[in-house]
């Protein structure tokens, strides 16, 4: 899923949270974290440690492209879904078989990393 503007890291976790209908409480929970931890995530105050985004990114079922766009590394065009990772260097752009390729090796390692994690 591509954003056409900015969403931040705390409004997408938000808007994922409510999908799946569960409160900040039971995401809190099953992260392992306290309650107001999410509330921080969530107001934009604070951002959860690499680890956390992945049990995020794989209990919310939330892509690695969702995330890159949310927390600022991938720059989101107007023109439509066209992604670019910044910072590239003037005159840098990738094609859309680039982006699918990076968005696939984001969305393997955020799979890898959850999967290392669990067991």
């Amino acid at each position: 899923m591509f954003f056409h503007e900015h969403v931040s890291f705390g409004d997408l976790l938000r808007s994922k949270r409510q999908q799946q209908g569960l409160t900040q409480a039971e995401l809190a929970l099953a992260l392992g974290v306290q309650q107001q931890a999410v509330g921080r995530w969530e107001l934009d105050k604070d951002l959860p440690r690499r680890e956390t985004i992945r049990l995020i990114a794989h209990r919310l079922s939330m892509s690695g492209s969702e995330i890159a766009v949310a927390l600022g590394f991938v720059d989101e065009h107007e023109e439509g879904p066209s992604q670019e990772f910044v910072p590239l260097p003037p005159g840098i752009h990738l094609t859309p078989l680039q982006r699918a390729a990076i968005d696939s090796v984001l969305n393997a390692f955020l799979e890898s990393a959850t999967m290392s994690n669990v067991g």
